[in-house]
């Protein structure tokens, strides 16, 4: 499942904004992503955060502000739990995203407090 994820991360990145299918692209990763980390594994954790977090760019370039803000909101949730068991990266991963979308913390706490252990 890594391999998938890693190829179709590295295809996204590889994927100019302005190519028709570039949120395509993003939200295929997101899948992967989201597959490797049901393991729980902190690396591949912090990849979902990592995909979540490009899908996000890519949706808000094309208008979708919205779901571009929820998706970030899904990515800082996801580091400030790793963040919360300790994670130094994604406790500074967390902090950078913060502040450049502080309108996404709403959103990452709903999701929080909504997270099961």
């Amino acid at each position: 499942m890594r391999v998938l994820f890693e190829s179709s991360m590295a295809a996204a990145l590889n994927t100019s904004d302005d190519e028709p299918y570039a949120i395509v692209g993003a939200a295929e990763t997101v899948t992967f992503a989201r597959l490797c980390a049901a393991h729980r594994h902190p690396f591949d954790v912090r990849k979902l955060a990592a995909a979540l977090c490009l899908t996000s760019g890519r949706t808000r370039r094309i208008g979708f502000e919205a779901a571009a803000n929820n998706l970030m909101g899904e990515s800082i949730a996801i580091l400030e739990r790793l963040a919360d068991e300790g994670d130094d990266i994604a406790l500074i991963a967390s902090g950078q995203m913060v502040a450049a979308h502080p309108e996404t913390v709403e959103i990452a706490k709903i999701l929080l407090s909504g997270m099961e252990e």
